[in-house]
C-alpha cells in the first residue's frame, strides 16, 4: 500500500475510505441491534458478580 500511494494517491486513499465506511456501517448496525435487545428486555444483566455482593 505504501508503494502504491506514491504512484496512485487517490486509489490508496479510496481503499482506506471504503474500509472506514464499512466499519462505520457495522458499528451503527451493532448499536441498533443492542438497542433492540435492550428494548425487548432480552438483555437482562445481573450486576452482582457473586452471591456475597447481593447483601
Amino acid at each position: 500500500m505504501r508503494s502504491w500511494e506514491l504512484s496512485n494517491w487517490w486509489g490508496a486513499n479510496l481503499i482506506n475510505w471504503v474500509g472506514v465506511i464499512v466499519c462505520s456501517y457495522y458499528i451503527v448496525y451493532w448499536c441498533k441491534q443492542l438497542n433492540l435487545h435492550k428494548q425487548s428486555n432480552e438483555d437482562f444483566q445481573d450486576t452482582t458478580a457473586h452471591s456475597f455482593l447481593d447483601k
